[in-house]
């Protein structure tokens, strides 16, 4: 795993060892758990655009429906 941002407490970009750009997000309320999935074709394109800002517009959507991205 490669590490490439880390905004601390919010979310994690990496590349996994398939080579395949990741996002690892920390979402909850009682509990704090993180969901992690893969960035679509759309999204990595989104992130080359836009930078951080992209990642954490995403990382918040994520948080607020992070069941519609276990699934990923």
């Amino acid at each position: 795993m490669d590490l490439l941002v880390d905004s601390t407490k919010s979310y994690r970009l990496f590349v996994d060892d398939l080579g395949q750009l990741c996002l690892g997000i920390m979402t909850g309320g009682f509990a704090l758990y993180e969901v992690t999935f893969r960035l679509s074709g759309e999204e990595q394109a989104e992130y080359a655009k836009h930078g951080k800002a992209f990642l954490e517009e995403l990382s918040y959507r994520a948080s607020r429906d992070p069941g519609g991205y276990c699934a990923r």
